[in-house]
């Protein structure tokens, strides 16, 4: 890749000789980040105060403990609430109302029947820590 780009920018050169380099650079606030290969471990926060909601790709309820958040195969977060872990049951379905883009600790997530929709009740959100445990998994 990075021999793609020597090309490109000796190609600009040829075309445009009176520019320097600097000067091809469409805005200060571009950087490049090359690709971390798959097989490379990744370096993972053990804990996180908040979560980006639209990396967030599934979610599961462990009776009891917590909410898992899978952020990707590889990456997922558990939630220890806030109070009486105790509300929380499978089959529950999860209403969050947030006011950014972001699920926080602190944030209200409101626990909905999962045959009527009504509300159950509502835990507070924790930490979010690193989890290893499979999001398939039923205990």
């Amino acid at each position: 890749m990075s021999r793609v780009l020597i090309l490109i920018a000796a190609a600009l050169q040829a075309v445009m000789p009176g520019q320097t380099g600097a000067d091809l650079v469409p805005s200060a606030d571009l950087i490049f980040v090359p690709p971390v290969p798959e097989d490379q471990p990744v370096s993972l926060p053990a804990t996180a105060e908040c979560l980006a909601l639209a990396q967030v790709r599934a979610t599961r309820i462990i009776a009891g403990t917590g909410i898992v958040y899978q952020i990707s195969s590889r990456r997922q977060f558990i939630n220890r609430v806030r109070g009486d872990a105790d509300m929380l049951k499978e089959g529950q379905i999860l209403h969050v109302r947030t006011s950014g883009s972001m699920l926080c600790a602190g944030d209200i997530v409101y626990l909905l029947d999962g045959l009527t929709g009504a509300s159950v009740r509502f835990v507070g959100l924790g930490k979010f820590e690193r989890y290893d445990g499979g999001l398939g998994q039923r205990h």
